[in-house]
C-alpha cells in the first residue's frame, strides 16, 4: 500500500502508480521462462548469484528514489521495480533445481515445503 502514496509524493499520478505496481509483475513473469532456459546452460549458482545482485540494486534504486530530480523519479521507481522482478524471478530456479537433483517421489514434499516457506516468508 506504501508505493502508491510514494509515487504520488514523488510528482507520480494514479496511472503512473498502476504502471509502476504491475511493472514487478510483468518483469517476473517475462524473466522466469530466461531463467529456466539459462539456468540449463549456465548452471544455478550463476543465475542466484546475478539475481540477487539485480534485485539488491532494485531495491537500492527505489530507497533512493527521492534523491533524484523529481521529473525522474517515478522513472527511477519504475526502473527499481522492473529490476526487483528480475531479480524476484529467481524463485523459479529453486523449482527447477529441485526436478533436477531431489528424486522424483519427493518432488512433490520438496514443492510443498517450499511453497509454504515462501508463503510463511511473505506474511512474517
Amino acid at each position: 500500500p506504501s508505493i502508491l502514496f510514494y509515487v504520488l509524493a514523488n510528482g507520480g499520478n494514479k496511472t503512473e502508480y498502476g504502471l509502476v505496481l504491475s511493472a514487478f509483475s510483468f518483469s517476473s513473469f517475462v524473466a522466469k521462462p530466461i531463467m529456466g532456459t539459462l539456468s540449463d546452460r549456465i548452471g544455478f549458482r550463476p543465475l542466484f548469484i546475478t539475481s540477487f545482485w539485480i534485485l539488491i540494486i532494485g531495491g537500492a534504486m527505489y530507497t533512493l528514489a527521492d534523491a533524484v530530480p523529481e521529473q525522474h523519479a517515478v522513472r527511477c521507481i519504475l526502473l527499481s521495480r522492473i529490476l526487483m522482478g528480475i531479480g524476484a524471478s529467481n524463485n523459479v530456479l529453486t523449482f527447477c533445481y529441485v526436478a533436477r537433483v531431489v528424486p522424483h517421489e519427493e518432488q512433490t514434499h520438496v514443492n510443498t515445503m517450499l511453497g509454504l516457506g515462501r508463503i510463511l516468508g511473505m506474511s512474517g
